[in-house]
């Protein structure tokens, strides 16, 4: 682990603690990351890539292997391959952007939500970062992702959704059915999400972090994914 990764790691590992979470249970992570066409920009100037780097540490505190299971959306939704501590500062250049997925589209939230839940609790397991996660030697058996381990979902967007009705039934059968927590962070000003806040409000396993932009400190940052609501959702499980 790089000393950057470690130091990051620790800073999650703190902020559990005030959660009254001394070890992390073991939860699965993956992220979601919007590629519609008005977050182009967050890929080309490094913004991304930060996050990337700063959601890997936790991953590594509550992940058994380590790793940051990844997905892109637009109107649609892409595999990716699995984000690791050797992709610390590369992927979005090395992976992301030469990844065969939609780009710069619309945004549709029931895509990845719904392949999310496939993958971690559905019949059909994901093949880690499909062709792309071959060639980069990503790719990984998956029969683990049928069990009912608990799974984090960090889901990031700078814009409202245009499947409102679909992406609230995912939401809805999810917390119904399964151990599955979406942490929702919409990047930009708070009353374009107003989907987000009312599934937020209604729903015990879907969390709503309000960002005017992702400039801020590991601290800062692992305030709001590793959230309290989370802590307490989980600890109940």
């Amino acid at each position: 682990m790089s000393i950057n990764l470690e130091k990051r790691a620790e800073k999650v590992g703190i902020v559990l603690a005030k959660r009254g979470l001394p070890a992390a249970p073991k939860t699965r992570v993956g992220v979601a990351l919007d590629v519609s066409g008005s977050a182009r920009g967050f890929y080309y100037n490094g913004t991304i890539q930060e996050t990337l780097d700063r959601l890997l540490a936790v991953a590594m505190k509550f992940d058994d292997n380590g790793e940051l299971d990844a997905w892109t959306f637009d109107n649609s939704v892409g595999e990716l391959p699995t984000i690791t501590e050797s992709d610390e500062g590369t992927y979005v250049n090395n992976k992301l952007l030469n990844a065969r997925v939609s780009l710069w589209g619309g945004t549709s939230y029931a895509p990845p939500l719904k392949a999310a839940m496939d993958y971690y609790f559905g019949s059909q397991p994901k093949q880690s970062g499909g062709f792309l996660g071959k060639l980069f030697g990503g790719s990984k058996a998956t029969t683990e992702s049928v069990t009912k381990e608990p799974a984090m979902l960090l889901f990031i967007t700078d814009g409202a959704n245009g499947d409102r009705s679909e992406a609230a039934r995912v939401l809805r059968e999810a917390a119904a059915n399964s151990p599955m927590y979406f942490n929702m962070i919409g990047i930009g000003p708070a009353n374009q999400f107003g989907f987000i806040q009312q599934m937020a409000d209604e729903l015990p396993n879907v969390g709503f972090v309000s960002m005017e932009s992702l400039n801020m400190t590991d601290e800062q940052l692992y305030e709001a994914v590793v959230s309290d609501e989370f802590c307490q959702w989980v600890k109940k499980l």
